[in-house]
């Protein structure tokens, strides 16, 4: 018998006492149960709970096809091995109950005399990282999307016995998403789009503070001197409507975004947009604001899309992005309030009636004579988006006019977890949260646990 086989039988004891300790308790006689009895149940049920995980994975480890799956990630490295012997791996569980788990040892032909040359490929077949279950890993990783910050979640996992320091934390979020990136493709997401006729594509961005290493030396505290500086976050949703042009609740929207320059963040929609089963799409809608950086590169990505040709494309500028721009250059034009108000009244009632060539002649017209910067900088916002301004089309056929789905993912995403006084990010750290955090808004945490599996079994490939 070796120790693999050893240790299942003493998971299964182990099992089989608590099961004991937890009938003694059913004995109890007294009507009320005192509140240490109430939580030793608690704690029992927990631990039983990682037993049964802990017997799942050593029953796998001995299993003909865990063997044949472990040989297959093995012979993947090309390298020449043997087989050492079974060593323990203690990990911790999702209700923070550690037991070791005892599995093959290799080493590589040629490299034996040195350290770490060993390894355990079924590790990563089991979806153990950092001597942490993949149950809670992923939960960690999903608690650092959902709570403020890193100490929340600390503080929050202390409550239910799984004591980690904050740098842990950190790490295991971060693996998780940089494992969930490595495997992800967009077929993966797209279970919820059950109604596809209309899609919507939105693109917006915000800004988050970056540090990074500043030459010189260390603080009094010994620390690193940094300096932080503004980097823009490029987001982007992708949801569909229904015939009224409304958002349908139902379907899961799919949220991502990176810091880095606008052609990789493109590159990742058409990644996206390239999963999507577009034969069963009618209505292509971009909507965003008048960010020449978006419309430019929209241009060009809609350029290498292979589309049906009786699909509609649109591109729809955010209508209250406009009407701002449109409020700011009657100011300049009128004096009055009143006469601002009637002169914006009038633009409007154009753009509703579809008569956007009639629009611009009469915003070029009424600010012939008006010089400044502002006058020239608003006027031409108009004229350069002038064939996104098709909110009589939009409003006839049921398309979104404004670019809201992606403002309040911006706001949910960025603004409430990775903005505010004395926040910094590192840009990878920044990315990795940015990934997790947008899957998480967006109901789709189940993708981000399958996906760092996935992730794991390529890793170890």
């Amino acid at each position: 018998m070796n120790l693999a086989e050893q240790n299942l039988e003493t998971i299964q004891n182990e099992i089989s006492n608590t099961i004991v300790e937890l009938s003694k308790l059913n004995t109890v006689t007294e009507n009320k149960l005192d509140k240490d009895r109430i939580e030793h149940a608690q704690d029992l049920s927990s631990k039983l709970s990682d037993l049964y995980a802990a017997l799942s994975h050593q029953e796998k480890v001995l299993s003909d096809s865990f063997k044949k799956d472990e040989k297959a990630q093995l012979d993947a490295t090309g390298r020449r091995y043997i087989f050492k012997d079974y060593r323990a791996t203690n990990v911790m569980y999702r209700n923070g109950n550690r037991f070791d788990i005892y599995m093959p040892y290799y080493l590589f032909k040629g490299t034996n005399k040195g350290k770490g040359t060993g390894c355990k490929p079924g590790l990563q077949l089991l979806g153990i990282h950092h001597a942490i279950s993949n149950g809670l890993s992923t939960y960690i990783a999903m608690l650092s999307a959902a709570l403020s910050s890193y100490d929340e979640v600390k503080k929050h996992l202390a409550k239910v016995n799984i004591h980690l320091s904050v740098a842990s934390i950190v790490k295991i979020s971060k693996h998780i998403s940089k494992l969930a990136r490595l495997s992800q493709s967009a077929e993966k997401y797209l279970s919820g789009f059950n109604n596809t006729n209309t899609i919507v594509v939105s693109i917006d961005g915000d800004r988050i503070r970056i540090r990074s290493k500043k030459r010189g030396p260390k603080t009094a505290k010994k620390r690193n001197r940094f300096k932080g500086q503004w980097r823009e976050v490029k987001l982007f949703v992708i949801y569909v409507v229904d015939e009224g042009g409304n958002k349908i609740k139902k379907e899961l929207p799919i949220i991502d975004g990176i810091i880095g320059s606008p052609q990789r963040v493109f590159n990742l929609l058409k990644n996206y947009l390239a999963g999507l089963d577009l034969n069963t799409v009618n209505n292509l809608v971009f909507v965003a604001d008048g960010a020449p950086w978006i419309w430019k590169r929209i241009n060009q990505l809609l350029e290498t899309m292979i589309l049906r040709s009786d699909i509609k494309v649109y591109q729809v500028l955010d209508y209250y992005h406009a009407m701002e721009h449109l409020n700011a250059l009657a100011k300049q034009l009128y004096k009055s309030k009143s006469d601002q108000g009637k002169w914006a009244r009038s633009c409007k009632e154009l753009l509703h009636a579809g008569k956007v060539d009639e629009f611009i002649a009469k915003i070029k017209l009424d600010s012939k004579y008006k010089k400044g910067k502002l006058v020239k900088s608003e006027k031409g916002y108009f004229i350069n988006n002038a064939d996104r301004l098709i909110y009589k089309t939009c409003k006839d056929h049921g398309l979104p006019q404004g670019s809201g789905a992606i403002e309040s993912g911006v706001r949910r995403v960025v603004n409430l977890k990775m903005k505010g006084n004395s926040i910094y990010w590192k840009e990878d750290s920044a990315n990795d949260m940015l990934f997790i955090r947008s899957f998480y808004k967006a109901g789709r945490w189940e993708d981000i646990e399958r996906m760092a599996y996935a992730g794991g079994l390529a890793m170890a490939s």
